[in-house]
């Protein structure tokens, strides 16, 4: 399966930050869906440093996972 993240920052050293931009209401799919994308990558051999979950409709939130 072919996974997309929206975006992906590397740092050095093999970490990685996982960026995924949402709109609508939060759900936990979409943790599960971020989740997801840090398992492959960390079988790739990076080290996640952090999953963000970015919900934007009228005002942005932010969802740490």
């Amino acid at each position: 399966k072919i996974i997309k993240p929206d975006r992906l920052v590397f740092l050095e050293s093999n970490r990685v930050i996982i960026i995924d931009y949402k709109t609508g209401e939060k759900t936990k799919k979409d943790k599960q869906q971020i989740l997801k994308y840090q398992k492959t990558l960390e079988k790739m051999g990076y080290k996640v440093e952090a999953s963000i979950l970015v919900y934007v409709n009228n005002s942005v939130s932010l969802l740490k996972v």
